[in-house]
């Protein structure tokens, strides 16, 4: 995010236990069995207007929607989303891995 690395798309893999938890986390309304072939992708955008990043989550190839709120992890804010994710780790962990002070 900060444009220090001329890479545009990076492609990470994760698969077995962690697709359950990692939902339950994120917020989905109804667990299914995942599965073979789950998916989870995170798609950071920037907007070079502003400067703003944005983080969309998709699971089956559409937006995640999350109990909290009836939204979906749609073009939601990078901070935002930081925060929420802070509320699930120890502060001192959360602000060492991104530089951003957690959520109280």
């Amino acid at each position: 995010m900060a444009g220090s690395s001329p890479v545009k798309y990076r492609h990470n893999i994760g698969h077995g236990e962690g697709v359950g938890p990692l939902l339950s986390v994120l917020g989905i309304p109804f667990l299914r069995c995942p599965g073979m072939g789950a998916e989870i992708v995170f798609e950071v955008w920037s907007e070079a207007s502003t400067s703003a990043n944005y983080i969309r989550i998709l699971y089956g190839g559409q937006p995640l929607p999350t109990r909290f709120n009836n939204a979906t992890w749609d073009m939601v804010p990078v901070a935002d989303f930081f925060g929420y994710i802070g509320t699930f780790i120890a502060g001192d962990v959360f602000q060492k891995c991104t530089g951003l002070e957690p959520v109280a």
